[in-house]
C-alpha cells in the first residue's frame, strides 16, 4: 500500500485531502466483488472484430439480453454489445453487471498510424466528445499496466518467421472523450483507420490481452499496483510508456500539455481521488510549456506530492540497481 502522506519539495504534512483520500483508497482497493465486463459497439468494426475473437476465445451466449442484443459470458465476466457510440454512453454501467468496464473500441487518427493503445476516459475541459465537462471516470492503472506490456510484447511474437504486428506502435493515450461513468474503466483498442480496425490478427491480440486480464490468479498482482498521475507531453505519451514498462508504478490519469491550462484545485483533487492506487504526480517537465509554474504552484497550495519524472526515474533505476547487487 502506496504512503499516504502527501508533500512537496520544502514541506511535509498530513492534511485533510490525504484523509480523505485515504478512506477512497481503501474502499477502492479492498472491492467486496471483483468482476470484470467487458463492452462493445456495433457502430464500431475494431470493437466487433475484438468481440469475434473473444467468442472464439470461450465466451459463450447467455440467455440473456441488453441493450437489445445477446449477452455472453466467460468465467463471470459478460460481454455486451450496444447500438450507441461508445464514447456517448453516458452512465451505461448503470445497466451493466461487473465492478469495472472494459471498452473494446477503435482508435480514430488523421495520420492513419497503426496503433494498439490504453487509456481512461475523461474530460480536462469542455466535454466535445462525449462525457461531462471536467469530469473524469475512475481509472484502472493496474490493468492498463498489464494491457500495455502484454501488447508489447505479443506484438513481437513470430509466427510464421515474422514478427506478429511489427509495424503497430503499443502507447498508453492521455485520458480523453467520454462516457462518463462512475465504475473504473479503461479503453483498449485499434487504430487509426478502416484496415486496422478489421485486421483480424490485431483483434486476437486484444482478445488475449483481455482474456489475461480477466485472469484470476493473477489478479492480486494487477490490484497492489502502486500509481502516479502525468502532467504533461503528448496525447501519446511517452512518459507514461516508460513508467508502465520500466518501473513498478503503473500510470492511470494523463493530463497533456495541451490542457495544462484547464487544471485547478478541483480537477487535481479529482483526478488523485480517482486514480487508485494513487502515489503522486509525475511531471514532464519538459512537455509542460509554459504552464509548468502554473502547475507547481496548484500542487504546492494542495500539499499533493510531486517529482520531475527525470528524477522520478533516476530513483526508480537506483532503486533497481540495489535490488540486483542483494541478489
Amino acid at each position: 500500500m502506496p504512503n499516504l502522506l502527501f508533500e512537496t519539495d520544502n514541506k511535509r504534512f498530513h492534511s485533510k485531502i490525504a484523509r480523505n483520500y485515504k478512506k477512497v483508497f481503501i474502499k477502492r482497493q479492498h472491492p467486496v466483488f471483483n468482476m470484470y465486463s467487458i463492452i462493445t459497439s456495433t457502430k464500431d468494426p475494431a470493437g466487433m472484430n475484438i468481440k469475434n475473437c473473444l467468442l472464439e476465445k470461450g465466451f459463450a451466449e447467455t440467455s440473456e439480453e441488453q441493450f437489445g442484443h445477446k449477452v455472453y459470458e466467460k468465467d463471470r465476466t459478460k460481454l455486451y454489445t450496444t447500438d450507441q457510440e461508445s464514447i456517448y454512453a453516458d452512465n451505461i454501467d448503470k445497466e451493466m453487471e461487473g465492478e469495472k468496464i472494459i471498452f473494446a473500441t477503435r482508435h480514430r487518427s488523421t495520420s492513419g498510424k497503426k496503433t494498439l493503445s490504453v487509456h481512461v476516459s475523461g474530460n480536462w475541459g469542455k466535454a466535445e466528445a462525449g462525457g461531462k465537462d471536467k469530469q473524469l471516470c475512475v481509472a484502472m492503472p493496474g490493468e492498463m499496466k498489464k494491457a500495455l506490456n502484454l501488447m508489447k510484447k505479443k506484438v513481437q511474437e513470430e509466427t510464421e518467421g515474422k514478427r506478429r504486428l511489427e509495424e503497430y506502435d503499443v502507447s498508453m493515450e492521455c485520458t480523453h472523450h467520454g462516457p462518463y461513468i462512475e465504475k473504473p474503466c479503461m479503453w483498449i483498442e485499434i487504430g487509426s483507420e478502416k484496415e486496422s480496425w478489421q485486421n483480424k490478427e490485431a483483434g486476437k491480440l486484444i482478445a488475449e490481452v483481455i482474456i489475461e486480464i480477466l485472469d484470476k490468479e493473477k489478479e492480486k498482482d494487477v490490484q497492489e499496483s502502486e500509481s502516479v498521475i502525468v502532467l504533461g507531453g503528448g496525447h501519446y505519451n511517452q512518459t507514461a510508456n516508460k513508467i508502465m514498462t520500466r518501473t513498478r508504478y503503473s500510470v492511470g490519469h494523463i493530463c497533456p500539455k495541451y490542457h495544462l491550462n484547464e487544471l485547478d484545485e478541483e480537477l487535481i483533487i479529482q483526478a488523485m481521488k480517482k486514480n487508485p492506487g494513487f502515489s503522486r504526480f509525475i511531471l514532464d517537465w519538459k512537455g509542460m510549456g509554459t504552464e509548468k509554474r502554473n502547475v507547481v504552484d496548484l500542487l504546492e497550495k494542495t500539499g499533493i506530492k510531486y517529482e520531475r519524472y527525470k528524477n522520478f526515474m533516476k530513483k526508480e533505476e537506483a532503486e533497481e540497481s540495489n535490488q540486483k547487487k542483494l541478489q
